[in-house]
């Protein structure tokens, strides 16, 4: 392979990142402006409607899922000295449109096929795909416990502690994987969309509060580059978490906002995933 198409393969890489942040801004801008429609007019079906099955933040997610897989499939073959990326990409790739091909059920709502028999009364909404086979609760656990798992705890606790970083088994993540403080305000802004005066979603409460917590405590020492603009981030966050908070009685008429939620996650990781470096620089050092 020539130079020139070398770096012009590696510039359009490099580009997917942002776009990916432009595209979450995006959709956290959408969101604001229906929340704030379905407060002022007293009517959660404004963003039902929005959220609803087949609509534009589903078909979103699927959009995005499969451009993800796209990414995957195409920086694999780039990474063809790299065994790991060359082998993991792809099937991320694989995995990443399944998923998206499992959110719109199949193509059934746009064939209009029947749901099998195997499924039918099985499925919560019986429709022919397998997630809806599994309480809302529990699915939604299995999604946003690794997020604050994997990509929001770690990288602040190791930031406010860097010795941390240095012993246990969290020091054998290397340095380039730590998600990027705007990536961690991403998955925060998306973990504020769910009912807060539900009991039941109370440690999903609790776990973005200590997030922003210790995000806020991780500015007192900030050395990132752009940190007004990190601030400004994080302020926004802040505010649309306070506005979600206060809109119980919205996110209350149905849980659809999850909808969104999925989306800003399925951004989040794509945003993390284009983010890292094009090599593995082998260092195990904290975050910066």
């Amino acid at each position: 392979m020539s130079a020139p198409r070398t770096a012009d393969r590696a510039a359009a890489s490099g580009l997917a990142a942002p776009i990916c942040f432009w595209c979450y801004l995006a959709v956290a801008a959408a969101t604001l402006l229906l929340v704030g429609l379905a407060r002022l007019r007293a009517d959660p079906g404004v963003l039902a409607a929005a959220t609803r099955e087949s609509g534009p933040f589903e078909n979103a997610t699927v959009l995005a899922l499969v451009a993800l897989g796209a990414w995957c499939l195409t920086a694999g073959r780039r990474r063809r000295n790299e065994r790991a990326w060359r082998i993991g990409l792809p099937l991320l790739g694989v995995v990443a449109v399944a998923a998206g091909l499992e959110e719109m059920s199949w193509g059934q709502h746009v064939l209009g096929f029947s749901t099998p028999d195997f499924l039918a009364g099985r499925n919560i909404q019986n429709e022919s795909n397998l997630h809806n086979l599994i309480d809302s609760e529990i699915f939604g656990a299995l999604i946003h416990v690794p997020v604050y798992a994997l990509f929001v705890y770690p990288a602040l606790v190791v930031r406010l502690a860097p010795s941390i970083g240095r012993r246990g088994p969290i020091s054998r993540i290397p340095a380039w994987a730590y998600p990027r403080p705007h990536t961690i305000l991403v998955f925060c802004f998306g973990a504020g969309l769910h009912p807060w005066n539900d009991p039941v979603t109370t440690p999903d409460s609790v776990a973005l509060v200590t997030a922003l917590i210790l995000f806020a405590l991780t500015l007192t020492r900030a050395d990132h580059d752009g940190v007004s603009w990190l601030r400004t981030h994080f302020a926004a966050v802040c505010l649309a978490t306070a506005i979600f908070a206060s809109s119980g009685a919205i996110f209350g008429y149905i849980n659809l906002q999850y909808e969104i939620r999925e989306l800003i996650v399925v951004l989040g990781f794509t945003h993390w995933l284009c983010s890292l470096p094009q090599s593995e620089p082998g260092q195990r050092a904290c975050p910066r």
